[in-house]
């Protein structure tokens, strides 16, 4: 849980730093580069997990997150369609 507390912190400072450009782009690439090593740790928990079936749990995750969790979230029924990167309703 913490370790996107930091990324979340400085892409909402980023909303908030009026017209400076540099400060906002600043805030925008370490609250990014900061959530890549957040998801790198946990990616890498598959191969922790069970070598040799990890691309296989990595697969299944992510389809059960975005699939089907997806749909679930839109309301289910025909409301929702399964596209990369989530639903749309």
């Amino acid at each position: 849980m913490t370790g996107l507390t930091f990324p979340a912190l400085f892409i909402v400072v980023t909303g908030y730093v009026g017209c400076d450009q540099v400060l906002a782009v600043l805030c925008l690439s370490l609250g990014v580069g900061l959530g890549g090593l957040g998801m790198a740790g946990y990616n890498v928990n598959h191969l922790d997990l069970a070598p040799p079936f990890a691309g296989m749990r990595a697969c299944v995750c992510v389809c059960w997150g975005l699939c089907v969790l997806g749909v679930v979230h839109c309301g289910g029924g025909g409301s929702g369609v399964c596209v990369f990167g989530g639903c749309v309703c």
